[in-house]
């Protein structure tokens, strides 16, 4: 999926809309791309997308995966054509196009938008919970602390990169709290184990949600899934809503589905690890030089944006996980 290519330079895009009027048998008359490995296909009558994926296993697997969720009538996801499109050496799914609507971006600035998905978020791990036997043995199990001990290694090296930014010392800073959640999560592993296993989403980022013009909510997009609790997600639903609660602990724990988890040390204590900034300096960190500069300043403003709030969010965390 690291092949770039663009209908201007050797008309890839055309020889695709080729190959798939060929395959699929539905007479596409227009190809757009949309990023990197996804286009639209469109025909006088319907749109579908076609997904580049990097094998066919995942592919097969995430077939599997929304055929199991429209028996088990999980309809809030797109269907695939179920079969694997082989064009070269690169491996396509064709997926059911679903129109958003026009009005508004589904973003988590919408506090109708964060409650809306919570709750399909919840189906989704009630119905998933129902198929881990069927597809525990093709999807991989999840392991967050092992994901996250590593996270911060990388970061850790590079730091050196990043000291003679403005931003250094407040990295330092978020690497304590880095190290600090992981001997925290450690320490209250038993917690962690009490959730039945589902099969996790992995990437609950606000772009993987679509609204449709019925208003009803869709999910999208299950590169990243795997087996573990279903509190995995919602960790990562937690850290992607923060910013727009300010940080607010109360805030945080007013919706029901993540209430539960208010007293479990092990979920505080991963509240406490900056898996975000982690996330993108880790990133940065493996740009060129120029792409480095080009990304700066635009990461360090997101590092500086909500800083005392987010610190002051760790050490309230720190304090009731210390004085429970």
């Amino acid at each position: 999926m690291k092949n770039n290519y663009f209908d201007d330079r050797d008309g890839y895009n055309r020889r695709l809309l080729l190959f798939m009027n060929r395959s699929s048998g539905i007479p596409f008359s227009k190809i757009q791309r949309i990023k990197e490995g996804v286009w639209l296909l469109s025909s006088d009558t319907e749109a579908w997308i076609v997904k580049e994926f990097p094998n066919k296993t995942q592919l097969v697997n995430q077939i599997a995966l929304t055929n199991e969720l429209f028996r088990h009538e999980f309809t809030e996801t797109y269907r695939f054509i179920p079969k694997p499109f082989v064009f070269g050496n690169r491996v396509f799914g064709l997926i059911q196009y679903i129109e958003a609507t026009n009005e508004t971006k589904f973003t988590y600035e919408n506090e109708m938008n964060i409650r809306d998905a919570l709750l399909l978020l919840n189906k989704f791990h009630a119905t998933t919970s129902l198929l881990t036997n069927s597809l525990k043995t093709q999807l991989p199990k999840f392991n967050l602390y092992t994901k996250w001990e590593r996270r911060l290694a990388d970061f850790k090296k590079g730091l050196q990169l990043h000291n003679n930014t403005k931003t250094y010392s407040h990295l330092q800073r978020l690497s304590y709290y880095g190290d600090w959640a992981l001997r925290k999560m450690k320490q209250y592993s038993d917690e962690s184990i009490k959730t039945k296993n589902c099969i996790i989403h992995g990437d609950v980022a606000s772009h993987n949600f679509i609204r449709r013009k019925n208003d009803s909510l869709y999910l999208i997009d299950f590169d990243l899934i795997s087996i573990a609790p279903n509190y995995i997600d919602l960790l990562q639903f937690s850290n992607r809503i923060l910013p727009y609660k300010e940080w607010d602990i109360e805030k945080l724990f007013e919706y029901p589905i993540i209430q539960e988890y208010k007293h479990n040390k092990y979920f505080l204590s991963a509240l406490v690890y900056p898996a975000d900034m982690f996330r993108e300096w880790n990133y940065y960190s493996r740009k060129s030089k120029l792409e480095q500069r080009l990304m700066l300043n635009d990461l360090e403003n997101q590092t500086l944006n909500h800083y005392k709030k987010r610190i002051q969010f760790y050490k309230n965390l720190i304090l009731q996980i210390d004085n429970d």
